[in-house]
């Protein structure tokens, strides 16, 4: 993990129809504060509006104040995609990316999804995986991301 960086991508893998990434984050800073929801809420407004399986709501909104900084990263990443996708409509092809959360069982069904979870919370380690149409699209969602985590201030 380098110093000043909230998160820090250290290994991707690419599957045909999901990218798995291995991340580090700052174990003082591993989670998301009030403050740095907000920011990125700022930024990305949809981000409240994505689907999410947890213990507090259906959506990300839910608990966005308070969450693993790879959940938030996996969140980005699906927002990105999405993002890709209605552009890519908007240019007169056809398109359908969707933001949902937590499950990898159908990827040909259309839908960004994700997943994340801590390897091992104590050295701040975990690992987020989202499912893509497009691997190159995807690889740079993945790099924006890291870039928009770390370029917000903690």
């Amino acid at each position: 993990m380098k110093a000043g960086k909230l998160l820090s991508v250290d290994k991707l893998t690419v599957y045909a129809d999901r990218i798995v990434a291995l991340v580090s984050v700052d174990v003082k800073k591993a989670y998301t504060t009030p403050e740095l929801a907000k920011q990125a809420l700022e930024q990305r407004p949809s981000l409240a509006h994505h689907t999410c399986i947890n213990e507090k709501g259906p959506t990300f909104a839910a608990v966005v104040e308070h969450t693993p900084l790879p959940h938030l990263f996996e969140h980005v990443i699906v927002d990105i995609l999405s993002q890709e996708s209605m552009d890519y409509a908007e240019s007169g092809e056809t398109a359908s990316v969707f933001p949902k959360d937590e499950s990898v069982e159908n990827p040909s069904s259309g839908l960004v999804v994700g997943t994340s979870e801590w390897l091992d919370r104590k050295v701040g380690t975990a690992r987020v995986e989202v499912s893509y149409q497009d691997d190159l699209v995807a690889l740079a969602a993945f790099k924006s991301a890291e870039e928009f985590l770390n370029n917000m201030t903690a």
